[in-house]
């Protein structure tokens, strides 16, 4: 990429990026939009939508396609077109429930 003598790429030179707009749903029906970059690990905007969010990323689970995404892949990697959706779920322990008996 050709830079001028101040070290900044010209006007008329515009970056290229492909982008992609990908929403991120919660269980409770929470839609956020996010525009990226085809050619960049989906880990950096799950991290970004975790850090907006206040969640734990360690507890978040994210699904595409109804598979656990693999973070360390891009967009174009995954197979992802514009306007699609991942379903984010928070990690839950337990659900069983407690038998109690009466005597």
């Amino acid at each position: 990429m050709a830079v001028n003598s101040n070290g900044k790429r010209p006007l008329e030179m515009p970056i290229d990026h492909p982008k992609i707009k990908l929403c991120i749903k919660t269980q409770d029906g929470d839609e956020v939009y996010y525009r990226v970059r085809r050619d960049r690990k989906i880990h950096s905007l799950l991290m970004a939508y975790c850090k907006e969010k206040n969640f734990e990323y360690e507890v978040m689970r994210f699904v595409y396609d109804g598979r656990r995404l693999d973070v360390k892949k891009t967009p174009d990697e995954i197979g992802m077109e514009d306007e699609d959706s991942i379903d984010a779920f928070t990690h839950g322990s337990g659900g069983g429930y407690l038998t109690m008996t009466l005597g």
